[in-house]
Formats: structure tokens, sequence, C-alpha cells
């Protein structure tokens, strides 16, 4: 793998990471990125913030310095992350490690005293809250982290009831909507998790699979981790029709190797 040569992601066929005819004012997409405990998507998520905010993910360029390239070419789409399992300090640091702004996005906190917030409260009230948190903007994006979370957090709450009240509502609220989700949770043990939550669990990720035009899941190596390799990423079309004329999404497998705060992808 040393001597394999570093590739650069791409994801559409007009060799774009986020396609320039996306958030366009009419368009409501779904990108779906699903990963396991043994496979973190920080990295992949940085880079599609940095897509949407310079229009290139710098943090998986070759170039050992890329901030020089990156002052000025700021766009003026409005971002907005929102996390399940991490706090506005962790986004913050993110965001200050790719030379990005922290005022060009908006942070959702889902996370601190969510429980005592909504304790009393119906889940339709509380979806319907956090919903209202989300700016409106139909040529922007927001980033999802681990929402299938919510159906631990919430009474009875079903995925359909997720769907209806939750994601469709914020794909309505933007023009791409990208979701990070833990996959590896419906692999938990029965002995460790309600049999009707881990249906739950499995409808929900099956509904955004259906939703998204776009599905990159993460994954470990089957022989466990190598010293040059991390994992594989897949892309693959999502079960949304393409509606779009002259894009597509291209289905491709990388090889990544993590290492500290770089990441480096190659075909496989």
């Amino acid at each position: 793998m040393n001597t394999a040569q570093k590739q650069d992601l791409l994801i559409f066929s007009d060799h774009s990471v986020i396609s320039n005819q996306m958030c366009n004012g009419s368009t409501h997409d779904l990108i779906l990125v699903t990963h396991s405990e043994a496979t973190s998507p920080t990295w992949l998520l940085n880079a599609l913030v940095e897509t949407i905010v310079f229009g290139v993910p710098y943090s998986l360029k070759a170039e050992a310095n890329s901030s020089q390239h990156q002052v000025g070419k700021s766009s003026s789409r409005n971002v907005s992350l929102c996390s399940f399992v991490h706090d506005l300090k962790f986004v913050e640091n993110s965001l200050m490690k790719l030379k990005i702004d922290v005022n060009q996005c908006t942070f959702i906190d889902c996370m601190t005293n969510f429980i005592v917030n909504n304790i009393g409260k119906s889940n339709e009230v509380t979806l319907k809250t956090l919903v209202e948190k989300f700016p409106t903007n139909t040529n922007g994006t927001i980033f999802l982290e681990q929402p299938e979370l919510l159906l631990s957090l919430l009474d009875d709450l079903t995925s359909d009831q997720l769907q209806k009240m939750f994601i469709i509502p914020l794909m309505k609220k933007c023009g791409l909507l990208i979701i990070a989700s833990n996959t590896g949770l419906v692999a938990i043990d029965e002995d460790h998790i309600a049999a009707k939550e881990l249906t739950e669990f499995k409808r929900f990720f099956i509904s955004n699979m259906h939703k998204a035009l776009v599905i990159m899941n993460l994954k470990p190596l089957d022989t466990g981790r190598a010293k040059d390799i991390t994992g594989t990423l897949r892309i693959t079309r999502g079960g949304k029709h393409n509606s779009y004329d002259k894009i597509h999404p291209v289905e491709n497998e990388y090889l990544y190797l993590t290492k500290r705060d770089s990441t480096k992808l190659f075909y496989r």
C-alpha cells in the first residue's frame, strides 16, 4: 500500500464530491453515511463539510498545507450541524482544524440535557421543537449525526414517526440532508436491547436507504485493521430516483488509511 497512488474522493459523474447542481432551491436530497463503532465517520463528515464550505475536501487532498488554498474561497451556502453524540466543543474543534470559521456554520445542540429538557413532553412536541431549531434554507445543507438514537431516547417512538415528524421535515428545510448513522446498532444482541427497539432501528435505516440519493458505507477490513489500511469506503446509489439530467452518483470503492488527523484514499 505504501506504493499505491493516493486518490481524490469523487461521488458524482461530474467529478465532484457534492455537485454544484445540487442545493439549487428546488431539490431536497439525502446522502446517507453508514458506519459501525469500529469505523468513525468523523474524517468523512469533515471532508463533506469542507466541500460545502470551500467546494473541495482539502483534508483529503495531497497538499500537505491546504489551508493556504482556502483563504477567500468560502461559499455562501448555509451549513447546519447537529449531533446526538458530540457537543459544541467537539464540533468547534473539528471546524478549527479544517480552518473553517465557526460563524459560517449553525450548530444545533441536540445532546446537552436532552432528557431533562424534554421530561413530560410528548414525542410530537419534542420533535417539532427540534425541527424548529434548524434554519430554513433550500440552498443549504444539514448534517445530522446519529438521529437513530432518538428511538432510544423517546418512549415508544417508532421509525415511521421519526421519519414523519423529524427526517422528512428536515429534508424540506434544506437542499441536502447528510445523515450519519451507526448501523452497527442492529448487530447488538437482543439480550442488551429490546426486540421491538431493534426492529425500529432496522426499519429506520432501511427507510433512509430508500430515501437516499447516495449511500456511503464505512466498513472495517474483514481480516481486521492492517498497518497500512484502516478500512473501506463504498459508495453506492441509494433508493431515490435520480432527478438530475447531467449528473448521477458514481459507484466506487476505496481503501482508506487514517493516521492521527490525516486520512488518505486509495482505489481498491
